[in-house]
């Protein structure tokens, strides 16, 4: 856990803020989402393995066997001083007995709430939103990142992919203890929100286009997004989620943003040779390239290859650069 942490916020102070969770599993057809478990805490703790944070995850986790460990990735603005005193701050009820609320009876459940609240009732029922759980709270964004749910994708083969798709090894990569690795690519310098959702719906889209095979998570798109942290457990096959690999690769987001975009799939032309979407499915994908003036992309140019996952050289990777300096 220490070490994922180093890795993702070690940049910053010892006190930078860190959003720790223990999240439900996905819901069955028909279930409803689970409850997230959160830790606000600092990176300072976490690298100092504070007993008392740690106390309160084994205990969380013993009520909650099938919840994850996990970390909002993306870091938070910083808490306003006054969150808690508006009716805006709390969550919103939308069923109550099993009947749909109406929007005033949610602004005034909202309103119920938040007078409790600032009355000094202190129960985590009527507590306002986890400050850093929601895409309104969270800053500028340093890391990217990515998952192949396919069974049997060798996780070698996850790396190769990735290192196709965004043109360098991931900076580090996480064995979750289940099917996938988990890519993370830091950039260069932090991007808005609004511009880190276009480069990870860009990183989809490539992973669409280069190995549709791999069903690439395409929920992997929200700023606050939720990413299985290194020292849990895997509830499905109890093995550990272990730190896999780590280059140091930095990511310069407008080079990126340029190579991403000449993986996308390629545009559908009508019969008057007009470009629209959605694009063709993967096997009309070679004619379309061909009409649009593209060469169709293929990938890996060798399974061998793929699997021995070289590391790539600096010179083939325009869109990243490699550091040895453990500077992240």
């Amino acid at each position: 856990m220490a070490a994922h942490v180093a890795m993702l916020r070690g940049h910053q102070r010892p006190d930078a803020p860190l959003l720790l969770t223990l999240f439900p599993p996905r819901p069955q057809p028909g279930q409803s989402v689970g409850f997230s478990r959160y830790f606000r805490t600092t990176a300072g703790q976490v690298l100092e393995a504070d007993p008392e944070l740690l106390a309160g995850i084994e205990a969380a986790t013993r009520e909650a066997p099938s919840h994850s460990l996990g970390l909002v990735v993306n870091a938070a603005l910083p808490q306003p001083p006054d969150w808690g005193s508006q009716p805006d701050h709390f969550p919103i009820r939308r069923i109550r007995k099993g009947q749909p609320l109406t929007a005033a009876e949610q602004q005034a459940y909202q309103a119920e709430r938040c007078e409790l609240w600032n009355s000094g009732r202190r129960e985590g029922w009527c507590a306002p939103k986890q400050w850093g759980a929601s895409i309104e709270h969270i800053g500028p964004c340093r890391w990217l990142f990515a998952e192949c749910d396919r069974e049997g994708f060798p996780k070698s083969d996850q790396l190769a992919l990735a290192a196709a798709v965004f043109g360098a090894p991931p900076t580090f990569s996480i064995d979750t203890g289940g099917k996938s690795a988990h890519c993370y690519y830091r950039l260069s310098r932090p991007v808005p929100p609004a511009d880190w959702a276009r480069l990870q719906a860009l990183v989809i889209g490539a992973y669409g286009q280069l190995e549709p095979a791999a069903s690439v998570d395409g929920s992997l798109k929200k700023p606050n997004q939720v990413m299985r942290l290194a020292g849990g457990i895997h509830p499905r096959t109890g093995a550990l989620a272990t730190i896999h690999t780590a280059t140091g690769t930095l990511v310069d987001p407008a080079a990126l943003e340029q190579h991403l975009q000449a993986l996308q799939p390629p545009p559908h032309l009508n019969r008057r040779g007009h470009c629209c979407r959605p694009a063709l499915p993967p096997p009309c994908a070679a004619a379309a390239s061909r009409r649009c003036g593209r060469s169709p992309i293929t990938w890996p140019p060798s399974r061998a290859a793929s699997r021995a996952m070289a590391p790539m050289p600096a010179t083939a990777a325009p869109t990243a650069t490699e550091t040895s300096s453990g500077a992240w």
